[in-house]
């Protein structure tokens, strides 16, 4: 699977880190902004912007030498022990019953969700409308739901993706983005977003989840592409506490990166400045 927010990081990885079996940074085709409801609480998630297909397109990187381009944005590619799939599938909002259904299909799951788009000529709509009647789903309103990911000289993964109002495939589902006043935003535009959808709100929430998608730095995964104006209070405050440099080593000793680069190149090629 590929994680593009907190699962893009150790620490954000959580429960799921002891299932992890190998990972390494990709490049994908679409861009991202905080703008997803979380299942509880008060925070914006990430999210990635509207998809014109749906298959999402993936390049692998070595970030000892590869630049960072522009365009799309870098993400984590992460081998997760099936074991641990309903885990994933609970954490993203997405019912462990219909991932055990799709799982249990025939083939690894992200080559089926790849058949899925297949069918329905790689169209957005098309495809949402036929993963959730293959799956059986049931629910009141869709959070995350799997897409396929083309990853060049690899097989097929999987990313997660919360279908924007009237985009869920299903006439009369409603998206989990309709829940609150949404205004999606990267991190300039963060505390006015958050405080719109979330009126007196404390925002503490909202600030440990930019942390755990700014750690991504940390592996040399660019950020840059969130950075989009002077440090906010949510940015300010989190990097602070990165100075002596202490949180990003461990979660470096939480996740190691195949192709990955040391400490300081890392953070360089990232856009994170500390100082």
């Amino acid at each position: 699977m590929v994680g593009y927010g907190s699962l893009a990081s150790g620490l954000g990885l959580g429960s799921m880190l002891p299932g992890v079996l190998r990972a390494r940074a990709v490049r994908l085709d679409v861009g991202r902004h905080f703008a997803k409801p979380v299942q509880r609480g008060a925070c914006l998630a990430m999210n990635l912007e509207p998809l014109a297909r749906a298959t999402v397109s993936a390049t692998p990187l070595d970030l000892s030498r590869d630049p960072v381009a522009p365009g799309g944005c870098e993400a984590l590619l992460v081998e997760v022990d099936p074991s641990y799939g309903e885990l994933v599938a609970r954490r993203e909002g997405f019912p462990p019953s219909c991932w055990a259904t799709l799982a249990g299909l025939g083939p690894p799951l992200a080559v089926t969700l790849r058949e899925l788009a297949a069918l329905a000529g790689d169209d957005v709509l098309g495809y949402r409308a036929q993963l959730l009647a293959r799956a059986g789903f049931a629910g009141e309103r869709t959070h995350y739901v799997p897409h396929p990911v083309d990853v060049a000289g690899e097989p097929p993964a999987l990313v997660f993706v919360a279908p924007g109002p009237g985009r869920t495939g299903r006439e009369g589902l409603p998206s989990a983005l309709e829940t609150v006043d949404l205004a999606p935003a990267r991190l300039a535009g963060l505390p006015a977003s958050f405080a719109r959808a979330y009126p007196a709100a404390d925002s503490s929430s909202q600030q440990r989840y930019v942390g755990l998608c700014l750690l991504a730095a940390a592996h040399g995964l660019c950020v840059a592409d969130l950075l989009d104006g002077p440090p906010t209070a949510f940015v300010a405050d989190v990097l602070a506490g990165w100075r002596d440099r202490a949180a990003l080593s461990a979660d470096r000793e939480l996740l190691q990166l195949e192709a990955g680069c040391d400490l300081e190149p890392a953070l360089l090629r990232s856009g994170l400045r500390l100082s």
